[in-house]
């Protein structure tokens, strides 16, 4: 293809290695470039695509060793991000993205309900998976995060259902607070007062399960309690590695080649990665 004509590239899959080449050339050499898979390659950061990228709407980089989304902001029109399989644990360069509608960020590293608040700056959010991350063995994590984010209709590629959206009380969010923070540092880190409120949140999440759901319909708080008292037991073993095992989820990724390969797609259907 001439020079002259990279300029009408909608589509590009290509194989990079951002430790070796100079990612951010993408954006001068394409600058109509409106989907961009590199999924498999190696960035550390989106801001290794510079910022000539601004028409850019579906970005595939799963499988990339990414560590941050920052840079995240000069893709200005960027309505789809499938980011899974990599190593981010901070969504903060995500806030009051515009045009975000779609986040895969599946396998990776978020733990913190900090996220929420980040997310929730998002005005067009409809599609969200946080699946094999640290946050998603939270107790309720599904009401917690549809609660959240109300904008949102698809969660971990499941429709959300009205149920979901049932607000949680504040014991419940007391509980999601300790369960967070057994997730970051260790249940032994954990005061009495949070290992009883972890408890009742577990209890909640528990009598919301289709296999508990219906077989007791009014659990006094006592009842709750005693039904997820051997919860916290467990956490150890379900929540401190939570982290460990997102990574162990991720497929192993080959090493890179040393010449980059390059494919033009003209057609053809959208898919993740």
């Amino acid at each position: 293809m001439e020079e002259a004509d990279l300029g009408s590239v909608g589509r590009l899959r290509v194989l990079v290695d951002g430790r070796r080449q100079a990612v951010e050339s993408l954006g001068h050499a394409l600058p109509g470039l409106r989907e961009l898979h590199l999924s498999d390659g190696f960035l550390s950061s989106i801001r290794d695509l510079g910022t000539r990228l601004r028409g850019l709407q579906l970005l595939y980089v799963s499988r990339c060793g990414l560590t941050s989304l920052d840079g995240i902001a000069a893709l200005e029109r960027l309505e789809e991000l499938y980011a899974s399989f990599n190593d981010i644990e901070d969504v903060g360069p995500l806030v009051a993205h515009e045009t975000l509608r779609v986040i895969d960020l599946e396998a990776n590293c978020v733990s913190g309900l900090g996220c929420f608040d980040v997310l929730r700056t998002l005005p067009q959010l409809e599609e969200l998976s946080l699946s094999t991350n640290p946050i998603s063995t939270l107790p309720c994590y599904r009401r917690a995060v549809a609660t959240s984010l109300p904008s949102l209709s698809i969660l971990d590629d499941e429709d959300i259902g009205l149920e979901e959206k049932e607000e949680l009380g504040d014991a419940v969010w007391e509980g999601l607070r300790a369960a967070a923070k057994a997730i970051a540092h260790g249940t032994e880190t954990l005061s009495s007062a949070e290992q009883d409120a972890f408890r009742l949140a577990q209890a909640v999440d528990d009598s919301d399960s289709p296999d508990t759901a219906g077989e007791e319909e009014h659990l006094t708080v006592a009842d709750s309690l005693r039904a997820g008292a051997a919860s916290l037991e467990r956490s150890d073993a379900a929540l401190s590695p939570a982290k460990a095992a997102a990574t162990a989820a991720r497929s192993p990724r080959g090493p890179i080649p040393p010449e980059t390969e390059e494919t033009r797609e003209e057609t053809g259907g959208k898919g993740r990665g």
